[in-house]
């Protein structure tokens, strides 16, 4: 839809898998940002007013910083930076 968007993805162990994942998320034009270090190609996109899709479908590590979620009526742990990054 001629829309720049990234979307942050934890990745998968088995590559195979994970280039298939990567190749559907692609098809639909996004550009996937590995987890690990995404905070600072956040920003470089958001400097230059690029856009970024914050699914919080994963698990977070257990961390103080976390925020405890109703999923399905489970708590779900999910990382608390995309309502920092939009506060600020």
């Amino acid at each position: 839809m001629g829309v720049d968007l990234a979307s942050i993805a934890a990745t998968v162990k088995n590559h195979s898998i994970e280039r298939i994942i990567i190749k559907q998320h692609e098809q639909t034009g996004q550009t996937i940002i590995p987890r690990k270090g995404a905070l600072k190609t956040l920003i470089s996109r958001f400097r230059k007013n690029g856009k970024a899709a914050f699914v919080l479908d994963q698990n977070t590590p257990a961390r103080k910083e976390e925020i405890v979620v109703d999923l399905l009526g489970l708590p779900m742990p999910v990382s608390p930076a995309p309502a920092a990054m939009a506060y600020q």
